[in-house]
């Protein structure tokens, strides 16, 4: 049997009412030489059976490929069941919840054909509900324009280590699947960061690459994750964000990278600042805040922090100062007072929250 040439790979939890729009939108494509491997890793809502039910009577069977895992991996694993399976030259990723536009593989794929391209990487629109769409594109000038190393790696590399020109989830992008296989990257089983980690570690392999300007792929925010933080929780994120910021510094290291290191210690900072700041509210029980701070500074997970000092910037920096000295206090303190500042974000978190839940996410 003819491979394919694009390996389409789709993860489902808890997706049911997402998973007819997901499908006709890959049925519907311009481009047609595709396999659809969908990945239901456990779901309760009865994925697989609505996926092989909609395949079936649209005569999709020999393009959909439909794996039930027995129990529930997390998303890294099963997209690596995913990876593979996949039999096309290319692979993308789609998430259950969202959708692609009807000329998004077209688009990708023909340039990528033409110019022997290893990664294309496309814009998309951040889907809110009851139709609103905001289009974010990749900052850069260079669509339709082959890019080689080490133009690549001078322009693009820094998006993973805090100054976001592209676009770092694994959707949205068109990769050759021998480059995916041949990353070191090592899955791990949490939801945060790991999109980014799959691409870096793939960035460096890569001969060439290119943005093709074209809004493909419809993200919904907030579609089917949570906002809520507890101090458990908020410990949870906090510790492996550290970890993440390991990894990301032991690659630049290894890669000689040194303009990602003041990037990087930025943003471990702000990472603190909002995830403490997202407790801090009257209902949260102060004490039980400063001793999280504590138990973080305590464990110097966060003490690279401490390198802003040197810089002029940030050296008077309250949660650099306080990390510095070991002051939860000054930390608790500044990260009240912003909490404070983000009332408008809040509200409009909630509203967003509310119409997915409750009256149902209407995007059409």
């Amino acid at each position: 049997m003819k491979k394919p040439t694009i390996s389409i790979v789709a993860n489902f939890y808890n997706s049911r009412k997402f998973i007819p729009k997901l499908l006709y939108s890959i049925f519907n494509q311009t481009f047609r030489d595709w396999e659809l491997i969908c990945i239901d890793d456990c779901s309760p809502t009865n994925d697989f059976e609505l996926i092989t039910s909609i395949t079936s009577k649209e005569g999709y069977e020999q393009q959909v490929k439909v794996i039930r895992n027995k129990t529930n991996v997390g998303i890294s694993k099963a997209k690596q069941i995913g990876i593979e399976n996949a039999q096309g030259l290319y692979i993308t990723f789609i998430d259950g919840d969202d959708w692609l536009e009807t000329k998004a593989l077209e688009v990708m794929v023909t340039p990528a054909l033409k110019y022997d391209i290893d990664y294309v990487i496309m814009n998309y629109y951040r889907r809110y509900p009851l139709g609103i769409k905001q289009p974010i594109n990749n900052i850069t000038d260079e669509y339709f324009k082959p890019l080689f190393q080490p133009e690549i790696k001078d322009k693009y590399f820094i998006s993973f280590f805090g100054i976001n020109k592209i676009n770092v989830a694994y959707w949205g992008k068109l990769i050759k699947t021998d480059i995916v296989r041949q990353s070191e990257f090592k899955h791990i089983n949490y939801p945060i960061g790991e999109d980014l980690l799959f691409n870096m570690y793939i960035f460096p392999l890569l001969q060439s690459m290119m943005f093709v300007d074209y809004y493909g792929y419809n993200w919904r925010f907030g579609g089917i994750t949570s906002s809520k933080h507890n101090i458990t929780k908020t410990k949870e994120i906090i510790e492996h964000f550290a970890e993440i910021y390991r990894i990301k510094r032991d690659f630049a290291i290894k890669h000689n990278y040194t303009k990602a290191v003041l990037p990087m210690l930025i943003e471990l900072k702000n990472i603190l600042l909002n995830n403490i700041s997202a407790l801090c509210t009257t209902k949260k029980v102060k004490s039980d805040v400063i001793s999280l701070i504590d138990n973080i500074i305590l464990s110097e997970k966060y003490s690279d922090i401490t390198q802003l000092l040197s810089n002029p910037q940030y050296a008077e920096d309250p949660i650099v100062k306080g990390v510095c000295t070991k002051d939860a206090m000054l930390i608790y303190s500044t990260c009240h007072k912003y909490y404070k500042r983000q009332w408008k974000r809040r509200f409009l978190k909630s509203l967003i929250r509310f119409f997915n839940y409750r009256i149902g996410f209407i995007a059409n």
